[in-house]
Formats: C-alpha cells, structure tokens, sequence
C-alpha cells in the first residue's frame, strides 16, 4: 500500500514538472515571439492595404489599389493591350507593397511609395521614390513592364521614348523574370558593338565609329540602371485579374515564414527546458536515457508545430488589427495581444481535443483550461510590460545592438509573468484544497455518519456529470467541426476553418460576426464597434 503511495506520490510530482516546464516554455515563448509578430504583422497590413487602397494605420488613403485596378474599363477591342497596361500599375502597387512588407519585418523604418501617391500624379521620371524613417526621399525608380520577351523589352528600353531616363539617369525596374535575361542580352550586345567599333576604327570609318560608340555608351548605361523589380510579369497580370487571391497568398507567405521562425524559436526554448526536466527525472531513476531522449524530441517537435500555429495566427490576427480604423485597436497589436489571444486559442483547443478523445474528464479539462488561462494571460501581460520597460530605458540611446533590448525585455517580462501568475495560481489551489481537506477532517471529527459521506460523493459525481453533459451535450458536432477545422490547417483552406470556427460558437448559443469574405470586408469598413 505504501508502495503504491509512493508511486502515485512519484507520478503527481512529475506531472507538476512537466506542467511546469510547459508553462515556462509558453511564457518564455510569448515574450521571444512578440517582436517577431509585431513586424510581421506589419508586413501582412501592408499587403492588405494594397488591396484596400487604405492603410488606416498611417492613416493613408492611395490613388489606386489592386481591387480598383482590377475594376477599370476594358476597350474589348484592345482588350490584351489593356489588361497589359492595368497589370502594370497593379505590378507598382505589389512592388510597393513588398517592399515595405520586407523593411517592415526588417525594421528599417524605410518605405516606398508610388508618386500618384504623395501629390506627384504621373511624374515625368518616377513611378516610385524610397522615404526614409525621417520622411526624406532617398531613392526613385521607373518600372516598365513591357515587350514579350527580355531581349524584346531591352530593345523597347534603347528605343527614343525612353532616352529621358538615361538622361536623366533613372533606374529602371524590370520583371523579376525578364531581369537576368535582359541581363544575358545587354551583355550580348555589349559584346558585338565592342567588336564592330574595333573593327571600323581600324579601318578610320570615324562616322560610324562614333555612332557606334554612342550605342555602346547607352547600352552600357541601361545594363547599369537597370534594377530587379519584386515582381514577375505573371504575378503582375494575376494581380490584376484576381486582386484577393493575389493578396491573400502574399499575407499568407508572410505569415508562413512568421510561423517558420516561431516554430525554431518554440524548439529551441522547449529543447532547453524539457532537456532539464528529462535531465532531471533520469538522475532521479525514474526514467532510462533512451526515454529522456525520446521525450526531449517529442517535446521540442510538439513544441515547433504549436510555435508555428501560434506565431502563424497571430500575424495574420496582428496584420487585421493593424489594418482596423481604431486607433486602440491598432494599439493592440503593437502588444502580445495577438500572441496571448491565439495561445489561448491553441490551447483551449489542445485540451478539448484530450476531453473529447476520453483522455481527461469535463472537469479535469475546465480546471486545466483556467490554470492555463490565468498563466497565459499574466505571462503576456508581463511580456508587454517587460517590453515597454526595455524601450524606456533604451530611449535615446545610440548603443550597438539596442534593437535587441526590447525583445529581451518582452522576454523576461514574459517569465516573471509566468512566475507570478504561477505563484498565484498555486496559492489560489492550495487555499482551496486546504479548505477541502478542513471541511473533511471537521466531518470526521465530528463522527459524520457514513451516509452524509457518500452524500458528498455522490454530489462530487453528480458536478462531474453536469459538467461533462453540459460539454458532451453536442459532442458529435464538436467532433465535426474540430474535424474539419484540424483538415483546414493542413490543406490551407480558409473557408473550412471559418465555417468549424462559426459552428462551434453558434453551438455555444452565439452569433459569429462574419461568416463571407464580403461579410468580413463590410464590417471592416463599417463603424460598428467590434467587442472582442
């Protein structure tokens, strides 16, 4: 008997410690990871501003966007010609677009904007001017997306209309898929001219060799500003025939390489702490080396995919508060609100999954859910706290490597949130099972008969009960819809996450706010205030 107590003893102690390390690997996450959802959220409002034509964040609304590009007029009798010309200004709007996505992740705090879009409307010279985190132009470029072929739009480029940008020594930004072949060609040329000049001049021709060094000099002179544009003559045409797609798949490649970089980030903190516990435990006899290491990597591989959904959702979720026309609400993403809100998200769903799958009771995962939600919560609270500490005590300062402060910062931050919110918690549980352990020693004190006992038990169950059928009452749709939304995340269907997401909260009696895309477009638009 006592032997068994001591194994349960062992058991209960060794879940406290991986409880424990799961809970400082999540507050430990929150804080490393909240920088990184910052500027990639930033990078994801960008793309959707160039679909809106309104970046509500800068408070700016642009002369086109690719939505009203898509929507122009098309003469069917010139209807290739057209589209070519339209593709073309949506190509501008996507090259703005990635690179200020780009410098947004990077945090250089430059732009490039379009020169209809800052009062220069059909400039002469430039389609784009690069503005720098003071508000200086520092850069300006002409994009032309013409011919069919490189070497057909290198010779567009030598052609009379286009000599004001040599003279003017403009840089030209080409299709990403014509650069290197107009690259090839310039080169080509270059090559020939070089030897037909040597070969005039040696025969003292001087009338040609002059023509001809003209030439040379120009060629020369459009290989060297030439300058590879983002975008490809493909994507350009697809940004103009299906302006959503094309900016939902730029928000989604943002959103993967967050989430790629959250999930290395979520298997290093959880190679580092589970390593200890298993580290620990196998010092401790209670497991074989064989058995640390297996539980190690399976913990840092749960740990990559929940780094990667958390990181994932929460750039998309910090892209679309970034993108509202409330100021508190862009506030929001510049916090760990994103990060707290989607771990909540991925943890309520991990542990409804364990209930429905009979691995734990209604009340097991009610109780697991609130300790996991009082600690997420503080941890991100302190992660933000700790965030803003670091930029206040790095304010005006020019030191190496500063940029770094508040990302420690939100980390420690992150960890003493955990801590606190630990010790919180576990006084708040322990309080209570005094109480409990009171409440039985006064009935046994007291000499309590034995039917006023199994009384208390037969409460005890019948609160089990009430708790599991008040879960269990639809757990066939549950299933469904958990089903189709775990399908959605790995074939990367939206619509099918958002149908399982709106059927679980009709079955939880509320009422989704949006359930369509134009629905969702409309209520961005609108004035209604959005209670979260």
């Amino acid at each position: 008997m006592a032997e068994n107590k001591d194994n349960a003893t062992i058991d209960e102690e060794k879940k406290k410690r991986e409880n424990g390390a799961k809970g400082l690997q999540g507050a430990a996450f929150l804080g490393a990871t909240e920088d990184l959802i910052e500027r990639h959220g930033g990078a994801v409002k960008e793309h959707i501003a160039s679909y809106t034509g309104v970046d509500n964040e800068l408070g700016i609304k642009y002369k086109r966007s690719l939505k009203s590009v898509s929507e122009s007029k098309v003469n069917p009798e010139y209807k290739e010609t057209n589209i070519k010309q339209q593709a073309g200004f949506s190509a501008e709007i996507k090259e703005s677009a990635n690179f200020n996505a780009e410098n947004r992740i990077k945090g250089t705090g430059r732009r490039k904007v379009r020169t209809d879009d800052i009062g220069r409307v059909n400039d002469p010279l430039l389609d784009h001017v690069v503005i720098d985190g003071n508000g200086n132009i520092v850069a300006g470029s002409q994009m032309k997306f013409v011919g069919k072929s490189p070497s057909e739009a290198l010779k567009k480029l030598q052609s009379k209309p286009y000599q004001k940008y040599l003279d003017n020594n403009v840089d030209i930004e080409v299709p990403k898929d014509f650069f290197s072949g107009m690259q090839a060609e310039a080169d080509a040329q270059i090559k020939s001219l070089g030897k037909q000049l040597k070969a005039v001049t040696e025969k003292g021709d001087t009338k040609t060799a002059a023509k001809l060094q003209e030439q040379l000099d120009a060629l020369k002179k459009i290989k060297k500003n030439l300058k590879e544009s983002s975008v490809t003559n493909k994507q350009a045409l697809f940004a103009r025939e299906h302006p959503t797609l094309s900016a939902l798949g730029s928000e989604l490649d943002v959103v993967n390489r967050a989430g790629l970089k959250g999930a290395g980030t979520g298997a290093a903190i959880s190679a580092g702490i589970s390593g200890i516990v298993n580290l620990y435990e196998m010092h401790q006899g209670e497991l074989s080396p064989k058995e640390a290491f297996f539980n190690t990597a399976r913990d840092v591989a749960s740990s990559a995919v929940n780094g990667y959904m958390i990181t994932a959702g929460a750039t998309g979720f910090s892209g679309v508060l970034k993108s509202c026309n409330s100021v508190k609400i862009q506030g929001l993403a510049k916090t760990s609100f994103p990060g707290t809100i989607v771990t909540l998200a991925v943890d309520t769903t991990n542990v409804l999954i364990k209930y429905f799958n009979g691995e734990i009771t209604g009340a097991e995962a009610l109780k697991e859910m609130g300790e996991r939600d009082f600690v997420t919560i503080s941890s991100g609270a302190g992660a933000t706290i700790g965030s803003a500490a670091a930029m206040h005590i790095v304010a005006g300062s020019a030191v190496a490597g500063q940029t770094m402060v508040p990302v420690i910062g939100a980390l420690i931050g992150g960890l003493v949130g955990y801590a606190i919110a630990s010790a919180g918690y576990a006084s708040l549980l322990t309080a209570l099972q005094e109480k409990e352990l009171a409440h039985e020693r006064r009935l046994v004190i007291e000499k309590a008969c034995r039917e006023h006992i199994e009384m208390i038990n037969a409460y005890r169950e019948e609160i089990n009960g009430l708790i599991n059928n008040y879960l269990s009452e639809n757990i066939a749709s549950m299933q469904t819809f958990f089903t189709g939304i775990l399908a959605s995340f790995k074939v990367g269907e939206v619509e099918k996450a958002v149908y399982g997401v709106n059927g679980i909260t009709m079955l939880m009696g509320q009422k989704p706010l949006c359930s369509t895309m134009e629905e969702f477009d409309a209520l961005m638009y609108s004035d209604k205030t959005i209670k979260l």
